[in-house]
């Protein structure tokens, strides 16, 4: 665990307890893995799990935008950004801890994305993978949920080798916008 940022992770049944943890390595060392995820533990099961930094009731979402991002950095960005600037309220960003997802994290984040009221946004990174990533949610949002799931899913644009975390660090509030479906004229 050395030269790892360790987040924890709430259990989604029982959001007061923990569930499980997410190493984020600090050494940008090209052979070092980006994240050590445990699969499964007796209390913890990555294909069930989704990273909320900021844990709320359903009733609460109302109004928000449910943001869909692969790491919890880029969760934590969206929601320090948000809290910063009186916005928390509108965004509910969720982390997959990767790209890959399971029907039970689908159907987890559509509960979320009807609670609020508004769109699913996917946000994940400009990359080969967060492309491949986008295609594989529009596909299983096609195939295996609701017909209303994909007309109400947006997907966030941001430019080559960018991630939010990163798009936030460098555009502060303004940021926000590109992961906002409120702000659509201003993309």
């Amino acid at each position: 665990l050395r030269n790892r940022i360790i987040v924890p992770v709430r259990d989604w049944d029982q959001p007061d307890q923990i569930a499980g943890f997410i190493r984020r390595d600090t050494t940008g060392h090209p052979r070092a893995p980006k994240y050590r995820n445990p699969t499964h533990t007796p209390v913890f099961d990555k294909a069930q799990m989704l990273y909320q930094p900021c844990a709320r009731q359903s009733s609460s979402l109302e109004g928000s935008n449910v943001v869909v991002v692969e790491g919890p950095l880029d969760a934590l960005a969206i929601a320090a950004v948000a809290a910063n600037t009186g916005r928390a309220h509108e965004f509910a960003p969720v982390s997959l801890a990767g790209t890959a997802t399971t029907r039970t994290q689908t159907e987890r984040l559509l509960a979320l994305a009807r609670a609020s009221g508004g769109p699913l946004v996917l946000a994940f990174d400009a990359d080969a993978a967060g492309t491949a990533a986008t295609r594989a949610w529009i596909d299983t949002l096609r195939h295996h949920s609701e017909p209303s799931a994909i007309a109400r899913t947006l997907v966030a644009h941001l430019p080559t080798s960018w991630d939010p975390a990163d798009w936030l660090a460098h555009h502060g509030p303004a940021g926000l916008r590109t992961f906002d479906p409120t702000r659509l004229g201003d993309r």
